[in-house]
């Protein structure tokens, strides 16, 4: 009896033991997983995101990106729907390959942008990505806030370029030509991604947006 009942302690503690660890750490996603994630670069309101009919981010403004979804290799459809407008939705077909990270960008364009995003191997530096979505026709060149340093240069309409960087904190801004667009202060982190986002402003002005990239919370639900 007392066997008995320090076996079923131990097991018990060992099962505490396994359930404190899921919750302390989440799995990893599979190595065959692939991951997308969306900017929204105009717009109005908020729009819901659903891949093949289950919804994955519930609110994503104008101006704004996702964290990348984890999602199985192959063909997937990507719904866009408004919640100002019931009927308004954009749907987009997905083939998407294992181990590949990419970006849908939606602008006034009938047609979403797609990009491949560059991940970051070397612990000791920091990715940075440009993503030209400001609507604008000119080439955009990104430099220190004084002008001095060229970071990306000529950055076309629709483009995105990364960079692989030391992880330092800067002040940029976007020129065209010598003209001030915006400013923007990015502060990077060893082993880092980071995107420095252009969007249309009103009155035909550029916006600026920086953000760590990040994949959202995978609880091992293979979607």
């Amino acid at each position: 009896m007392k066997k008995t009942l320090a076996a079923t302690v131990i097991l018990c503690a060992q099962i505490g033991a396994v359930y404190a660890e899921e919750l302390l750490y989440d799995p990893e996603p599979p190595a065959d997983s692939a991951y997308v994630r969306v900017i929204r670069a105009s717009g109005d309101g908020a729009t819901s995101l659903s891949v093949d009919g289950d919804v994955r981010v519930a609110r994503l403004e104008a101006g704004s990106a996702s964290d990348y979804m984890v999602l199985s290799a192959g063909k997937h459809i990507l719904t866009m729907k408004s919640s100002d407008h019931k009927n308004s939705e954009r749907s987009t077909t997905l083939d998407v390959l294992a181990g590949r990270a990419i970006t849908v960008a939606y602008t006034d364009a009938s047609q979403p942008l797609f990009f491949e995003d560059k991940a970051n191997a070397n612990k000791l530096k920091s990715v940075l990505a440009a993503y030209q979505l400001s609507g604008q026709k000119f080439p955009v060149d990104i430099r220190s806030e004084d002008g001095k340093v060229s970071v990306f240069k000529q950055l076309a309409p629709d483009s995105m370029h990364a960079l692989m960087v030391n992880p330092i904190k800067i002040n940029l801004a976007a020129f065209n030509e010598a003209k001030l667009l915006t400013k923007m202060t990015v502060d990077m982190k060893p082993g880092g991604t980071y995107s420095l986002l252009l969007f249309p402003g009103k009155h035909g002005a550029v916006t600026a947006q920086v953000i760590q990239n990040k994949v959202e919370r995978y609880t091992g639900k293979k979607r």
